[in-house]
């Protein structure tokens, strides 16, 4: 519970802020400078907070926090919306088993409005968890699906942005291998993400 709340308080605190900013870069491009334009490609990376989760057919682990990012680039249909491929991760070890979420999506970025740099994301694609020791290795994948917040604020108009983020992932039911075989058991996971990009825009 108190991981959770942690990540409440934090997904809250960026959005106030991203409003703030939003309001304060409305009102002065409204006295001296033109909305922002979107256009071309782009390309970003962040890393930041993650707290994941696995369940499976009868068992529940409790959640881990880790460090966690992602890749993105595409392309951008018009000011209110880009497309684009994303691959997020969560790393950690524990006792020394290492644990790995990966996603590779394909996203819709929507900025709900033209003059301001605030988006809203959605996506789907595929989504694998592993956790490995000397061992044994156990494996899971399926379908993912993701859905995200951020703010680009813009970088001395030379096409750099910082974007803070936050988002959310659930990699759908897939059958656990234990060492290349398949145990019959089905399994999800889920990851929550808060962070820092930087990236590049045409």
């Amino acid at each position: 519970m108190r991981k959770r709340t942690i990540f409440s308080v934090s997904v809250f605190t960026m959005i106030a802020g991203a409003t703030s900013i939003s309001a304060q870069a409305s009102t002065t491009r409204s006295s001296n400078t033109a909305a922002p334009t979107r256009h071309g490609f782009f390309i970003s990376a962040g890393l930041g907070y993650g707290s994941a989760g696995l369940n499976c057919d009868g068992c529940t682990s409790d959640r881990e926090n880790g460090l966690s990012g992602y890749l993105r680039l595409g392309g951008t249909i018009n000011p209110n919306l880009r497309l684009g491929v994303e691959s997020n991760g969560w790393v950690k070890t524990v006792n020394g088993v290492d644990e790995q979420i990966g996603f590779f999506s394909g996203m819709l970025y929507v900025y709900p409005s033209a003059a301001n740099n605030f988006w809203i994301k959605g996506g789907i694609g595929f989504a694998a968890s592993k956790e490995s020791d000397n061992a044994d290795e156990l494996k899971s994948s399926g379908v993912g699906v993701s859905a995200g917040i951020g703010y680009d604020w813009e970088v001395s108009g030379g096409g750099f942005v910082i974007s803070p983020y936050a988002g959310y992932l659930r990699q759908l039911s897939g059958k656990i291998t234990v060492d290349g075989s398949d145990t019959g058991v089905s399994a999800t996971a889920d990851l929550f993400q808060v962070g820092i990009g930087l990236g590049f825009r045409h």
